[in-house]
């Protein structure tokens, strides 16, 4: 038999490619992209919003929370501008909350001006870090409508803190503002206060039947603004309100104001962190505190914010994923200790309307470009105290008052990732 003659490369490399014998090459297979076919978008189920009552026994109030992951930034980009100033067109908020506006206290001056610009009619109220927390960090803002802050007795003045105003050399609210700064803010007396003068303690700034309410524990005082209270805080056994001394009271993450027949609490809730290293303050002290700050106001509350968890399976895109359980925000404990604080006589007023919703979300992660497939979590919420819920025990729209009558989640209003906005209308008690 006549000796094979050696392949050669050549040859070898054709028989490799499978080219050999004259054969026409495969095409090469396309690389995938960030569009490819195994990506498809969550579609989100529609969630009705609940249509105005047009009741003229009532007030409907709406307020809305926003975490823009740092506000100077938002404030520099004409497209989350746009995007911002779309929201407050359509939403129209006598109350929204800014969360995560990383903020030191020289910046606020600055801040005011041009939030007055995208707002107008609205004073803002803060709280931001302080010592020994770093600068910058976390912090929040309440703009409230003018209009609320006249509706009770002496009005309320808007702005900084008297300290604040102090130090960021303010000299009071936003120029322009109605709400009181400066010569304004002295005579009335500053109603952003500390927490030892909490609601019980307004004095004169707020109506006797708004303090007869708050220490029976009942609603029904006038529609407006009565007083802004930063950090939590609970009664002494001598009836007085003092603060918790925790780290969380110097970054800037809650504030809580009275808004006569309930209390509203924004809050930015600490997250736990890379590797979880915050988690057990998370559940063993931040949870235990909120808990007995909202008990202690001695009335209706609502609680709206970044709360930093996804509570049920129909809130994660992704439930079952193995890393879930050690990621930040969904761990068994923090979804558990969300079911435990419903336990205590709230309701996620979203899901009490919209119980079976899939793929509402709130946040996306911008480092995985989630935003265009719609793979989120639900971290922001709207909370109320079970007598405010929008349905009954039996699932037939309440007639209470104070009620919230509408929860929405607003992912149209971010397109780019991170948290979209989230907000309720309220039915108050109208005034007299």
């Amino acid at each position: 038999r006549a000796a094979r003659a050696p392949r050669t490369a050549v040859a070898m490399a054709a028989v490799k490619r499978g080219t050999a014998g004259g054969a026409t090459p495969s095409p090469k297979k396309p690389k995938k992209s960030a569009a490819s076919a195994d990506k498809v978008v969550l579609e989100g189920d529609a969630t009705p919003r609940a249509a105005p009552a047009g009741d003229a026994t009532s007030f409907e109030l709406r307020v809305a929370y926003h975490n823009v992951g740092g506000l100077r930034a938002l404030l520099k980009s004409e497209e989350r501008r746009s995007a911002l100033l779309a929201f407050l067109e359509k939403e129209r908020p006598h109350v929204l909350c800014i969360g995560e506006t990383k903020l030191q206290e020289s910046h606020l001056r600055d801040v005011e001006v041009q939030l007055r610009e995208l707002l107008p009619g609205h004073t803002a109220h803060w709280a931001v870090s302080v010592p020994p927390a770093k600068k910058g960090y976390s912090g929040l803002v309440a703009l409230v409508e003018d209009s609320l802050h006249a509706q009770l007795p002496g009005g309320c003045s808007g702005g900084l803190t008297a300290d604040a105003r102090e130090r960021a050399g303010a000299g009071g609210a936003a120029s322009g503002g109605s709400g009181g700064g400066g010569e304004n803010a002295k005579k009335d007396g500053t109603k952003q206060q500390s927490i030892s003068a909490m609601f019980a303690k307004a004095g004169g700034k707020q109506t006797k039947a708004t303090r007869e309410a708050a220490e029976a524990g009942e609603g029904g005082g006038p529609v407006g603004l009565a007083s802004v209270v930063e950090g939590l805080g609970a009664r002494s056994s001598g009836g007085t309100f003092e603060p918790f001394e925790r780290e969380y009271n110097a970054e800037g993450r809650t504030l809580t104001l009275d808004m006569g027949s309930f209390a509203l609490v924004c809050a930015y809730v600490p997250n736990s962190g890379a590797d979880l290293v915050r988690l057990d303050y998370r559940i063993d002290v931040w949870e235990e505190d909120i808990k007995a700050h909202m008990a202690a106001l001695g009335k209706p509350v609502v609680y709206m914010g970044d709360l930093n968890v996804a509570h049920l399976d129909l809130d994660i895109w992704n439930v079952g994923a193995k890393h879930l359980e050690k990621s930040a925000g969904t761990t068994p404990r923090e979804r558990e200790a969300f079911g435990a604080l419903l336990d205590a006589g709230y309701v996620d007023t979203f899901r009490a309307l919209h119980p079976d919703a899939r793929h509402a979300y709130t946040f996306w992660s911008v480092r995985a470009r989630n935003r265009p497939w719609n793979r989120g979590l639900r971290l922001d919420y709207v909370l109320a105290s079970a007598n405010m819920a929008p349905v009954d025990g039996e699932g037939a729209p309440s007639q209470a008052l104070p009620r919230v009558i509408d929860s929405w989640v607003g992912p149209e209003y971010n397109t780019n990732g991170d948290h979209c906005p989230v907000g309720a209308t309220i039915a108050l008690p109208s005034p007299k």
